[in-house]
């Protein structure tokens, strides 16, 4: 009988967000009689602060997946301690001697993915511990893009150097996964790498979401059942563009003012975007819930679900809100107008742009059947083509 092959995912954050989810359901969906895992990632963060510290590791814990902690890995970078970490992943995988590690957040990719290629010269030169006998050894590195830090709003400079090591990581691997269209895109013309990209969507399976009533009363019992709620979960961090939805917001208050804004999730930008409501004096009608766990089976509490992002790869927050058959409105950015066909499955607008955030929003709020329209043809189109089968098929392919 063949034995399992050992497969090691690492990841830079232990909270819980997209790249994590991806994360879990590709470890926790492996047959076990082919592969053994192990999920190998940072302690704590900065925004870590900000997420549910260690959800991840309790997520897989539960569901009876190993984790191992890496010393020292935290988003920010310094030299001195990446070299440190650099030389414990070394260390980690010729003791593990993992048969695939499949690396996600760009930090802990290029670490890891150099750690790979030395330990496979390290085997040319000399025999690992316990080296079967006649038996050859080569470990495999997959790197899966969640996002280009370059997409983000940085120097011109910063971008290019960004840019340059997110190539070294994709040399260094022998595959890399795009989640979107889009970011294949912006790679595929790079030096020597176009036959290492591969498109697989995110996918996923429908949460069993909560009655309109019943989430409505878990989350917010004291509001009216009468009022209209736009929604959204999102991290409150600049990237996810909620400035820009509180100021959409601030245009639609005064002709609806049946109308509030739920904004779920934690971030860096707490404070800030509170500052924000209250100079338009609208505390008691947008409402920072926070970390709200299993956030997705709360969807169908609301009537409408933005996300109005400045940069996004593929998001499962969208295609969570269409398999709660909800109408989306969401910015053209990244993989969004691969999921959201503008007057089909949902409305699209510009980033950064308030006036035609609040101008499509206000097309749906007088306009039932229209919402039932986009948001169950929505449905349709997340179930087809981002189910958690397919992508895990097309991720078994590439560990074959």
């Amino acid at each position: 009988m063949e034995s399992r092959r050992k497969i090691i995912y690492l990841i830079t954050k232990g909270s819980w967000g997209g790249a994590q989810r991806y994360v879990f359901d590709l470890a926790t969906g492996l047959p076990v009689e082919q592969f053994e895992v192990l999920v190998a990632l940072g302690r704590s963060s900065t925004g870590e602060a900000f997420g549910e510290p260690g959800a991840l590791s309790a997520k897989l814990e539960q569901a009876g997946i190993k984790t191992v902690i890496i010393p020292g890995l935290t988003r920010d970078i310094t030299w001195f301690r990446e070299i440190k970490i650099g030389w414990w992943l070394f260390k980690f995988f010729r003791q593990e001697r993992p048969d695939i590690i499949h690396l996600n957040s760009s930090k802990i990719s290029g670490l890891a993915a150099l750690a790979g290629r030395l330990v496979n010269l390290s085997w040319l030169l000399t025999a690992l511990p316990r080296r079967p006998a006649g038996k050859s050894y080569k470990l495999k590195a997959i790197f899966t893009v969640h996002g280009w830090a370059f997409n983000e709003e940085r120097p011109r400079w910063q971008k290019k150097i960004i840019a340059s090591f997110h190539w070294l990581t994709i040399i260094l691997c022998h595959q890399t996964i795009a989640v979107s269209q889009i970011t294949l895109n912006q790679a595929k013309n790079w030096p020597l790498v176009n036959n290492k990209l591969k498109l697989i969507y995110n996918g996923l399976t429908e949460p069993v979401f909560y009655s309109r009533l019943e989430a409505r009363k878990k989350l917010m019992p004291d509001l009216s059942p009468d009022t209209v709620w736009l929604g959204t979960i999102a991290e409150l961090h600049r990237n996810k563009g909620l400035d820009v939805l509180i100021e959409a917001f601030a245009r639609l208050a005064p002709n609806y003012p049946n109308l509030n804004l739920l904004i779920i999730g934690e971030g860096e930008e707490r404070e800030r975007l509170a500052m924000h409501i209250a100079r338009h004096h609208l505390t008691n009608r947008i409402h920072l819930l926070g970390q709200v766990p299993e956030a997705a089976r709360y969807l169908k509490a609301f009537d409408i679900f933005t996300l109005p992002s400045r940069t996004e790869a593929l998001p499962y927050a969208v295609l969570e809100a269409g398999l709660a058959s909800l109408p989306v409105v969401a910015t053209r950015v990244g993989g969004i107008p691969e999921i959201i066909k503008n007057g089909e499955t949902g409305l699209l607008v510009p980033p950064a742009d308030p006036v035609a955030l609040s101008n499509s929003l206000k097309t749906l709020l007088p306009e039932r059947y229209r919402e039932s329209t986009l948001g169950r043809h929505l449905k349709t189109f997340v179930q087809q083509n981002f189910s958690r089968a397919q992508m895990l098929a097309q991720t078994l392919a590439l560990y074959r």
